[in-house]
């Protein structure tokens, strides 16, 4: 009976492992999202609008 109370304490933590990975993963890739958006809001606010400033003004857009 030890062994089956032991085996099913192993099964829990496993499973809990699992779904921790899964909903850490989860937020890794949200928190990707947000800093990517953001950095690329900040790119744009900075470099980028001279840079497609610069471009518009060489090409003639």
């Amino acid at each position: 009976m030890e062994f089956l109370h032991t085996g099913l304490g192993a099964l829990v933590a496993a499973v809990a492992v699992a779904f921790t990975a899964i909903v850490a993963s989860k937020a890794a890739a949200a928190l990707w999202v947000a800093v990517t958006f953001v950095a690329r809001g900040i790119y744009w606010l900075t470099i980028g609008w001279w840079v497609n400033r610069i471009k518009a003004a060489l090409m003639g857009y």
